[in-house]
């Protein structure tokens, strides 16, 4: 057929060439209408995963996640696994593993948060589920089941929480919440702010009483764009905002020009945060190439797990500065409790008292029992919620001096931190002194 054609184009041209008669004068064109702009493609959760929002008007968080566009982008799919690689100081192996399943494996993911709890949705599809229950129940999730209503397979998480593998789902968060999604017999409607445009791949609101606000998410091979808008209650928090965020920048500037090995500048003039009233507007965006994108991106995820780490960290060691100090109240307190009629005092002296746990915890909590602090009834000393440190009491022979030490291992690397508060007391007068500061060696460790 192909050469048919070609030998009738090729007779034409002869016939025009050697003088043929002219073809009839063209009819001008009819006038076409212009295009309409094509529509935005609009994404929201699917029926499968939306059945299980339960979530009404006293919402604080609702988050949408495309995570099966998101992680077929080239910068997630390279990103991602590269951040689990290097996150041996937090994961260990077999939780990494789980993780990486649930990230190729999740298609959807669906949040809400109201003030009874927060319930977490991962459409994963049967296979998916499979998948992930071989990974993660044993690593990142107990082996052990509990019951929940409504649910034929639950692992417990914590006291309140729960995870449920429904057909081709998962649901994590508060126990309660998620049996009354089980029991619903109908969705509440997804809220407008979480439905997807383009190469939007998340979504979020968020209401509390000092603000609301949400933000999207877009992921291209030419940007990555995080767009922010809030709007704050009252106009002195406002201006307080406004000054944080100038003086934030500012230091991050200071920061920046003492880091010149990372691209901290670039990372800096990519936010933008703009207020009109009480109105905010923010934008975090790159404009390069899918691996500049990854470097910047990786550098910024870095500073940001160290400062979560050490926000942690911090947040954990104010046990042991808190309890120290409420041990030596105990001690100033059992020292002048009043005398009963024909007994002698509790306590005269300082007194050694023996190490509760008997050993260190190692990057865990320890549950005390009212048996392990049986040694201390003389200072009427316990600790009912769980530790990361280890107490104990080391007193000198005459009873004038002690040393009161917290001991932990918060990273669980074998390293110890110590935290010693030396007192003295005037057995005299009674008064006891303690040092104004703690002496602390590895704090962070």
């Amino acid at each position: 057929m192909w050469q048919k054609t070609l030998g009738l184009v090729g007779s034409a041209l002869v016939a025009l060439s050697c003088g043929a008669a002219p073809a009839p004068a063209a009819k001008p064109p009819e006038p076409v209408a212009p295009l309409a702009p094509a529509a935005p493609a609009l994404r929201t959760a699917s029926a499968e995963l939306a059945r299980y929002w339960q979530f009404g008007e006293k919402t604080q968080l609702a988050l949408y996640a495309d995570m099966d566009s998101l992680m077929h982008t080239d910068l997630f799919a390279g990103l991602v696994p590269g951040i689990l690689e290097n996150s041996e100081e937090f994961l260990k192996s077999a939780q990494k593993d789980c993780l990486l399943v649930l990230s190729k494996q999740t298609r959807e993911m669906l949040a809400g948060v109201d003030p009874h709890g927060g319930v977490l949705s991962l459409l994963l599809g049967p296979e998916g589920v499979k998948a992930a229950r071989g990974a993660c129940v044993g690593s990142l999730f107990p082996v052990e089941r509990v019951t929940v209503a409504g649910a034929d397979e639950a692992y417990g998480l914590s006291r309140r929480d729960v995870m449920v593998v429904q057909p081709g789902v998962i649901l994590l968060g508060d126990k309660q919440l998620i049996e009354k999604v089980l029991a619903a017999k109908a969705p509440i409607a997804l809220p407008a702010a979480l439905t997807l445009r383009d190469d939007q791949q998340l979504a979020f609101r968020v209401k509390l009483n000092e603000f609301a606000g949400g933000g999207v998410m877009h992921v291209s091979p030419a940007r990555f764009r995080l767009a922010l808008e809030v709007d704050v209650n009252d106009d002195n928090v406002a201006a307080m905002v406004d000054y944080k965020s100038k003086q934030l920048r500012d230091e991050a500037r200071k920061f920046a020009g003492q880091r010149t090995d990372l691209p901290l500048a670039k990372l800096v003039d990519a936010v933008d945060v703009q207020r009109q009233g009480k109105h905010f507007t923010g934008t975090f965006e790159l404009r390069d190439s899918v691996e500049s994108q990854a470097h910047d991106l990786g550098v910024l995820v870095g500073l940001s797990v160290y400062g979560v780490r050490r926000y942690i960290q911090n947040a954990k060691t104010a046990e042991v500065r808190n309890t120290l100090g409420a041990i030596v109240l105990a001690f100033d307190a059992s020292l002048h409790e009043p005398k009963e009629p024909g007994k002698k005092p509790a306590l005269s002296k300082l007194i050694s008292l023996p190490a509760v746990p008997s050993t260190i915890p190692r990057g865990v909590k320890y549950q005390a029992s009212a048996d392990d602090w049986k040694a201390w009834a003389p200072i009427r000393f316990s600790m009912a919620d769980p530790q990361y440190f280890q107490y104990e009491v080391l007193a000198a022979k005459d009873g004038k001096s002690a040393e009161i030490i917290g001991r932990g291992d918060l990273d669980g690397n074998g390293k110890s931190s110590v935290y010693r508060l030396k007192v003295v007391l005037d057995t005299k007068t009674g008064v006891m002194r303690a040092e104004e500061v703690i002496d602390e060696t590895d704090p962070l460790e």
